[in-house]
């Protein structure tokens, strides 16, 4: 778990709109904190975020919003690349909003189990335009731009606020952060290795520590168990494939390390709420 400091202009605390970013499918060997908002915006592609203990899955269109408040990182399908543009903010020092209209920039609801981080365009079309905007008004710098960014970028927080969760809604965005980073090395080794078989031993001997306090610790971090949340990492990384090819279904469950089509199926209907085919037929 690395922290890694954007460093924003004080006058402007925005920096986006350089060359879109590549982001392959090599395995997620850490996961990375900033000082502010991070917003994203996939032009192309498919993969998975690991976002605090949350595990998501991205396709084009969407839009990733992340807070100091969460470690994370991206790895694209297998076999694949996904295209991607970057803007960091610190809201509160752009816009700087007193009274009632500094509600929105409440960035404590935009983190945690209960928020969803990667917004699709049937969830807010709007939020899938306005980032690209964003992006181009900082990358021509045309007169009047920095007046244009901060305008889309006060739409776009108040936006975010209408998908957040109520509050009073609980959203530990990390669990215990020193237990997670206690945990991150087996975090590191269940992405390198998610389709092939791994235990709990495994696991604990990569974070220094038994096998008893190891599953106290995770479930202190993530509020599930180890083989729970590998699970629905496998899950995760299936979605990808099944979105982004017609390989079949069983080949599918294989490779994210299953070791029968029955046992995919049960899991993946635990998980995301109905059978892979039907998953995929809704795409």
């Amino acid at each position: 778990m690395v922290y890694s400091p954007i460093g924003l202009p004080p006058d402007f605390p925005v920096v986006g709109g350089g060359a879109d970013f590549e982001q392959g499918d090599a395995p997620i060997t850490f996961l990375h904190s900033h000082e502010c908002i991070e917003f994203g915006y996939c032009y192309k592609g498919d993969g998975i975020f690991v976002i605090g203990s949350k595990v998501l899955p991205f396709h084009t269109g969407d839009v990733s919003v992340i807070t100091p408040a969460e470690v994370h990182l991206a790895r694209s399908a297998p076999g694949t690349s996904s295209h991607w543009a970057w803007v960091y903010v610190d809201p509160i020092r752009l816009l700087q909003l007193v009274g009632k209209e500094a509600d929105c920039l409440a960035m404590d609801r935009l983190s945690g189990r209960k928020f969803n981080n990667l917004i699709s365009p049937a969830s807010d079309p709007l939020l899938g335009a306005l980032l690209p905007e964003i992006v181009e008004e900082l990358r021509h710098r045309r007169p009047g731009y920095q007046a244009t960014v901060k305008g889309m970028i006060w739409s776009l927080m108040a936006r975010l606020q209408r998908l957040a969760p109520k509050r009073g809604v609980s959203s530990s965005p990390m669990g215990s952060e020193p237990a997670m980073r206690r945990i991150a090395p087996a975090l590191d080794l269940m992405m390198q290795a998610y389709g092939r078989r791994t235990s709990v031993t495994e696991w604990a001997r990569r974070c220094h520590c038994s096998i008893t306090n190891f599953r106290r610790l995770f479930h202190k971090a993530l509020g599930k168990s180890p083989h729970e949340y590998l699970t629905e990492l496998r899950i995760r990384m299936a979605t990808t494939r099944l979105h982004s090819t017609r390989d079949k279904i069983v080949d599918v469950a294989m490779d994210v390390g299953f070791t029968s089509l029955s046992s995919f199926n049960r899991s993946f209907r635990t998980v995301m709420g109905c059978s892979p085919r039907e998953w995929r037929k809704r795409q």
